[in-house]
C-alpha cells in the first residue's frame, strides 16, 4: 500500500543514480533486473547502508504497463482489452517504494520489507522533454519543466504509430475508452468494408484480428510491394502469412499505392483505380521517440532511420566516441534484428546488469551476441487467429507453445519470465 506524504510542486530538482526513461517492456525489465540485483546484494551484505539510499527512477507517461503488442486485439475485443493494462503499483514483485503520480502527489510504501531496503525505486508518471549525458528535463501533467540529474540512464522510449494503435490515454480508464470508441466505429452496421494500408506486422495483425472478430465485414490489406512482411524473412514465412490471410478471406492488394482517401472513404490508387472502403487505417508510419535526446547527442549518434548508434554493451557509440553512462534499448537502438518484445527484455538485462556492475566497481561483461549470431525470428497473428512463426529458420503454423503464449500476446509468459505477478482483479 502507498500513502501520500507530499506534493511534487515543492520539488524542482531531483537526483537519481539510475534513470530509466520509458515503462514498456524494455523499461519495466530494466527496473526489475536492477531491483533484483540490488535486493540480492543487500541480502548478501554487499550493499551498504548510509544516509543516502541508492536511487533508481523510472519516468513513464502512463500510470501502468500497457501490453502494446496486443493493441490489434484490444481494438476489437473489449473483454480482452481490460486484461492488458495494469498499474505499476498493482504489479507484484516490482518493488516500487515511491510514486509521483500525474496529480503531483508523492506516495510512499507502507510495506515494512520494502521500507527497509537500502535502495529506493521511484516511479514518476511524467513525460521526459530532453535528456543529455548527465541530466534530463521532464514535466508532470504538462506543468512546468523539472530537472533530474543522474549517473546512468537507460533510454527505452520505444516507438509510436498512428492512433489508435498508439493510444493517447495515460490511465487504464482512458485507454479502455479509446479502445471502445474504435470498437464502436468498427461494429457499426454501416461500416461494411475496412481497409488497412500497409502490411507490416501491425497491419497484418490488425487485418487478421478485425476479420476474426467481425467475420461478416470485408477487410482489405493494401501493400505497395509484391510480398510482406517487409522484414528480411524467408519466402516460406511470407507465403505462410499470405495463405493464412487468404484462408480468412482477407482481400490482399499487392503492388498498390494509395494516392488519397476520398471523402466517402474510398481509396484512389496511383493507377487511377478506386478501392471501395468505409473505414481506413493507415499502418504506414512508425516514429521512434528519439527527439527527446539532446541535439548535440543526436548530431553524433542519430542515423537516418531514427535509430541511435550503440555498441555491443548498448552504450551510445559511433566507433569514435562512446557515452559510457548512456544506454539505449529496444526499438530506438540501431541493431540488425527484427525488433520484438523478447529482444527488448534481452537488451534490458544487458544494460541493467552492466550498470549495476559498474556502480560496484566490477567489470561490465554483458554484451550482445555477434551480428552473425543474432537470430531473426518473428511471430505474427494472422487469419483465423493463426500464429505464424519463424524461429531459427524454421517456419511453423500454430506451434502449440506459441499459440498458448499468444492467447494474451505474450503478456503472461513475459511476466512469468520476469517473476512478476498480476492481481486477480484490476
Amino acid at each position: 500500500m502507498l500513502k501520500i506524504v507530499g506534493k511534487i510542486s515543492t520539488i524542482k530538482s531531483h537526483y537519481t543514480n539510475i534513470l530509466i526513461i520509458g515503462g514498456s517492456y524494455g523499461g519495466l525489465t530494466s527496473l526489475k533486473i536492477i531491483r533484483d540485483i540490488l535486493k540480492s546484494k543487500q541480502t548478501e551484505n554487499k550493499l551498504r547502508g548510509g544516509n543516502e539510499k541508492l536511487k533508481i527512477t523510472m519516468i513513464e507517461p502512463r500510470e501502468g504497463f500497457l501490453n502494446l503488442i496486443a493493441i490489434p486485439r484490444t481494438l476489437v475485443d473489449m473483454e480482452f482489452s481490460s486484461t492488458q493494462y495494469f498499474k505499476y503499483t498493482d504489479i507484484g514483485g516490482l518493488g516500487i517504494h515511491r510514486v509521483i503520480d500525474a496529480a503531483g502527489n508523492i506516495k510512499v510504501t507502507n510495506d515494512k520489507e520494502d521500507k527497509d531496503d537500502l535502495f529506493e525505486v521511484t516511479c514518476i508518471q511524467g513525460k521526459v522533454l530532453n535528456v543529455g549525458e548527465k541530466e534530463a528535463n521532464f514535466t508532470i501533467n504538462g506543468d512546468e519543466s523539472r530537472n533530474i540529474k543522474f549517473d546512468y540512464v537507460i533510454l527505452a522510449s520505444g516507438r509510436d504509430r498512428n492512433y489508435p494503435v498508439t493510444p493517447a490515454g495515460r490511465t487504464k480508464e482512458e485507454f479502455l475508452k479509446e479502445m471502445k470508441e474504435f470498437y464502436d466505429v468498427i461494429s457499426n452496421k454501416d461500416i461494411q468494408t475496412i481497409s488497412i494500408i500497409g502490411a507490416g506486422a501491425v497491419g497484418i495483425e490488425l487485418s487478421g484480428e478485425i476479420k476474426h472478430f467481425f467475420p461478416n465485414k470485408h477487410v482489405n490489406l493494401i501493400h505497395p510491394h509484391d510480398s510482406f512482411p517487409p522484414e528480411p524473412l524467408s519466402g516460406e514465412l511470407k507465403q505462410a502469412v499470405k495463405e493464412s490471410l487468404e484462408r480468412a478471406q482477407i482481400r490482399i492488394h499487392y503492388d498498390t499505392r494509395i494516392e488519397k482517401e476520398l471523402e466517402n472513404g474510398d481509396l484512389l490508387t496511383t493507377f487511377g483505380s478506386v478501392i471501395k472502403s468505409d473505414l481506413n487505417y493507415w499502418s504506414t508510419s512508425k516514429y521512434n521517440n528519439i527527439k527527446i535526446v539532446d541535439k548535440y547527442l543526436r548530431s553524433d549518434f542519430l542515423l537516418p532511420d531514427s535509430t541511435l548508434r550503440v555498441n555491443d554493451m548498448l552504450q551510445l557509440s559511433n566507433g569514435e566516441k562512446t557515452i559510457l553512462n548512456f544506454f539505449c534499448i529496444g526499438d530506438i537502438a540501431d541493431l540488425p534484428i527484427i525488433k520484438t518484445a523478447g529482444w527488448a527484455l534481452f537488451m534490458a538485462a544487458i544494460a541493467g546488469k552492466n550498470i549495476v556492475s559498474n556502480i560496484f566497481g566490477e567489470e561490465m561483461v554483458e554484451r550482445l551476441p555477434p551480428t552473425e549470431k543474432m537470430p531473426r525470428g518473428i511471430l505474427l497473428v494472422c487469419g483465423n487467429g493463426d500464429v505464424i512463426s519463424s524461429n531459427n529458420g524454421i517456419v511453423e503454423v500454430n506451434n502449440p507453445e506459441y499459440v498458448e503464449a499468444y492467447k494474451d500476446y505474450r503478456f503472461s509468459s513475459s511476466f512469468k519470465y520476469l517473476q512478476l505477478d498480476l492481481p486477480t482483479e484490476n
